[in-house]
Parts: C-alpha cells; structure tokens; sequence
C-alpha cells in the first residue's frame, strides 16, 4: 500500500465521518456514530455544549463547510458519569459513521494499549493571518498512559502524545487496521497544561475510551443505532476515493456503510 493511497482512504474517512461544532460562544469537535437514512448521531465531550439550552442552538459543520443548524433539543443524551454527549441531526449529504473499537472483531483493537498508534482528529482555530474558520487538524502519536477506571474521572482514563489544540475536544481518537486509522478507539476531551508557561500545552493528552462511549449509548437509548461498520469486499481502504466513498459507501444510507467483510 503507497502511503499516497492510504492517505487518500483514511483522509476521506476523517472528513466523511468528524464535524466540528459552533455553540455560539466557541468551537468543539465531534465524531458521526451513526446515520441511518437521513438522521445522523454524533458524540462529542459534553465540556463543549454544557451551555447549551433547549432554547437555543448550536452549528454542525462538516469539512465539506455545509452547515447544520440545530436546536438545543437535539441533543440526545448529556451523560452525568462521562464527560460524553450525543447529538442527533439530518442531512443528505454523504457520512460515513465511525465504528467503536471496544466490539471490533480483532480483540487487540478493543482497549488502548501502551504504544498503540493513534490519530486525533478534531478542529481547531488558527491564526487570524491564516483563517478566520477552524481548520481540521491531525496529531500523530501513540497511548502513553492507561489510568485505571477507579482512578480516572469522567471517563478520562487513556493518555496518548498525539498533538492537539483547542476546540478539538470531541474529536476522534483513531487507531489504525492494516495501517490506515479507521477504528474509533474514543474522543478527545483534555490536555494536560504547563502552569509556568501560560497554560501551554506539554503535549500530553487524554481521552474517552469507546468502551465508555457505548456505555453512555445504551443509558441514552441509542446503542442499537450505533454503527457495525462493514466495508465492501472490493474496496480495501487503500483504495477509496471520492467517487467510492459518496457512490458506494453512501449509496446504503444505513448506517452509512455498504455490506461486505467485516474489518
């Protein structure tokens, strides 16, 4: 597999499957779990619409820059264990809902192990020279540190050095299948900050395991909505594109994914 081709195939899925979100007041990130025909599901960490009422609104902005505005109403569930939220809205454009790592069919996948590869994905604002709008950013890294359930709070029990900047809380935590970072393995949610250099960031982040995120679903109701990701037998992540991705993959609106082996 070049690295060309893979890029192609995981960058698709990146955009296909994160959103980013506009409370009014600041930016989050957030992860499609689910789409079944027009009604897509998203989770995000529940620190980026704690402010958000009934009442009033929030954007869902996917990186194709269509914008999904929606009522406070729409969020599904606000999790009081975990810092965890979904939200739900609909579209016609093409998602490709992320699957969760904690059922993937490899056991190795499941849980975040020392040294496992991972990719953050997430949006983030950058310098006013450069875009007035948060761009999609990716840090490369790996799981430095597992925090025992009893110990964590709020769900945050895995460490990992991937980069990250603000407003990318919610965005996804990637690990990789055959080289190409597909499997949800949890969210983003915290940075761990240097008080002697004005809160910087030190390059330690933590996040949400899948585990929790299913457990949040099913308290919510909607863990049977959630994606079993297939992707066709004949298209092999390597070789996705544009074309695939919104003709085949988006041609089965349920749940986004075309039937074929399991990965």
């Amino acid at each position: 597999m070049s690295s060309a081709n893979a890029r192609n195939g995981w960058q698709l899925l990146n955009d296909y499957s994160t959103v980013q979100l506009h409370t009014g007041w600041g930016y989050g990130s957030g992860v499609v779990v689910s789409r079944i025909g027009r009604k897509n599901i998203i989770v995000t960490a529940a620190h980026v619409i704690k402010d958000v009422s009934k009442q009033e609104g929030l954007d869902i902005i996917d990186n194709r820059s269509n914008i999904y505005s929606v009522k406070g109403a729409n969020i599904i569930y606000v999790d009081k264990n975990y810092d965890i939220a979904f939200i739900w809205f609909e579209s016609d454009e093409c998602f490709f809902p992320a699957r969760l790592a904690d059922q993937y069919p490899h056991e190795n996948y499941r849980e975040p192990q020392i040294g496992q590869n991972v990719r953050v994905v997430g949006y983030s604002n950058v310098d006013p020279s450069i875009s007035d709008y948060p761009i999609q950013r990716e840090g490369i890294g790996s799981i430095t540190t597992i925090i025992p359930g009893e110990r964590s709070k709020n769900g945050y029990s895995m460490g990992y050095s991937s980069s990250t900047a603000r407003s990318m809380s919610g965005g996804a935590v990637f690990t990789e299948w055959n080289k190409v970072y597909i499997i949800l393995l949890g969210i983003h949610g915290k940075g761990e900050r240097d008080d002697l250099r004005d809160s910087a960031k030190t390059g330690f982040n933590f996040g949400i395991p899948s585990k929790y995120i299913r457990e949040s679903a099913q308290r919510a109701g909607i863990e049977n909505k959630l994606s079993n990701g297939y992707i066709a037998t004949n298209f092999p992540v390597d070789t996705i594109n544009k074309t695939i991705m919104e003709n085949v993959f988006c041609g089965n609106p349920h749940r986004g994914w075309s039937k074929g082996r399991t990965i």
